[in-house]
């Protein structure tokens, strides 16, 4: 058997990753108006209704972009399965890499989807990724009933 991979040992690639939005959402604190703080006595005391928070944060939008953790390929995982078993008790046949910019052997697993050989190319998989985001949540707000 022949197994071939995009990328060989030694070669330089880009990664791409996600990252969320951090929304900070008001806590809409009654006791003191989202500052943290309440006074008594001519004296500042943190709020015991929010204990400060004023805020609480959420993840927001996702966003694909290229990281700096570009290096050289440094080891090759090969999963396989015969296709009568693909996709069966979630099996899935992937080639993964391990970059020495982010460790051999113990850190960070990259899909081979997600590598380029040029930032170029990697930050034009980025933009065709979130475009594809934003229609998505266009099309969901578009089909998203009017209350």
């Amino acid at each position: 058997m022949l197994i071939e991979t995009k990328y060989n040992y030694r070669d330089t690639v880009y990664p791409i990753s996600t990252r969320f939005e951090t929304l900070k959402i008001p806590t809409n604190c009654p006791a003191c108006n989202d500052k943290g703080k309440v006074e008594l006595n001519g004296n500042n005391y943190t709020c015991p209704k929010c204990r400060g928070y004023t805020y609480h944060e959420a993840e927001g939008d996702i966003e694909y972009y290229v990281t700096f953790d570009q290096g050289k390929v440094g080891k090759i995982d090969i999963n396989l399965y015969d296709p009568k078993y693909e996709g069966k008790y979630g099996n899935k046949s992937e080639i993964r890499y391990m970059l020495d910019s982010t460790g051999i052997g113990s850190g960070t697993v990259w899909e081979e989807d997600n590598l380029f050989l040029s930032r170029e190319e990697a930050q034009i998989e980025c933009d065709i990724r979130n475009n594809a985001l934003k229609i998505k949540k266009l099309e969901e707000k578009n089909n998203t009933p009017e209350n």
